[in-house]
């Protein structure tokens, strides 16, 4: 296993420059490769969020925020990594010179080759069977130069019953040049106010996101309850100092335990 950190990366306009961190954990070498494209967080018909890619020479998508993809650069690109060694990596950000103040977005692919998975049954004592191993991560990296500013709007909360759940939607609209990073936290709230049920979704928001958060119904009573949604620009995997600060955004609906 090759540990990669940090798990997200914003490069300053000042500085145009950030550093990765690996450490290969295993035994045996690992071959790793670096590569940039620019992606972002969607949500499918059901509410299941996915990465939207697009190939960094694509035309700018429908934004203020445009694709950084084609102008970071990693150094190396490539590398062996040797068993229980660490080495850093730099992102090195080349703009063009007439950039506008705001957030721009890429995603560092970093592709790992190393040791052997066994496939069941196929060795004996003569033969030996075994499959290489690709993991690929897929990790944010942020471009910001000036003035920055971000905020959400939530509407259209919802909740439905199921045999041993609720589940949940909101549509999270992110306004401002920057990214909308924080956490969606959906509670569950029987009649005399009392919180029973909850749960945090760390998210993104580029552009619309409509998640489904599923709570669970196991030993609640029938009856009548408040859904709350809570977005706040705070998230407990990133540094505070990372986040480009915005209002916390509310809304609540019922649902019907039967």
């Amino acid at each position: 296993m090759v540990a990669i950190a940090p798990q997200a990366f914003i490069i300053d306009a000042r500085t145009r420059t950030a550093a990765v961190t690996l450490m290969n954990q295993d035994d045996t070498p690992a071959d790793v490769s670096f590569s940039m494209m620019y992606g972002y967080p969607v949500t499918d018909a059901a509410g299941t969020m996915s990465l939207q890619t697009v190939d960094a020479w694509s035309p700018t998508p429908i934004d203020t925020t445009p694709s950084a993809a084609s102008w970071i650069q990693v150094y190396p690109r490539r590398m062996q990594l040797a068993p229980h060694s660490r080495r850093t990596v730099r992102l090195i950000a080349m703009p063009p010179a007439s950039l506008r103040d705001g957030e721009y977005w890429a995603r560092l692919v970093v592709s790992v080759k190393g040791g052997r998975v066994k496939v069941n049954g196929a060795e004996s004592s003569s033969v030996r069977v075994g499959l290489n191993v690709e993991v690929r991560s897929v990790l944010p990296v942020l471009y910001r130069k000036g003035a920055l500013l971000t905020g959400l709007r939530l509407d259209h909360p919802r909740a439905m019953a199921f045999d041993d759940s609720v589940v949940t939607r909101a549509m999270l609209t992110r306004s401002g040049n920057a990214a909308f990073l924080g956490t969606l936290t959906v509670a569950l709230l029987d009649a005399r106010g009392k919180t029973v049920r909850t749960r945090a979704l760390p998210l993104g928001v580029y552009y619309t996101l409509d998640p489904r958060v599923t709570l669970s119904t196991v030993g609640l009573a029938k009856g009548t309850y408040r859904v709350t949604f809570v977005a706040e620009s705070a998230r407990p995997d990133l540094d505070r100092r990372s986040i480009v600060p915005a209002e916390t955004v509310r809304g609540e609906t019922v649902v019907v335990l039967r």
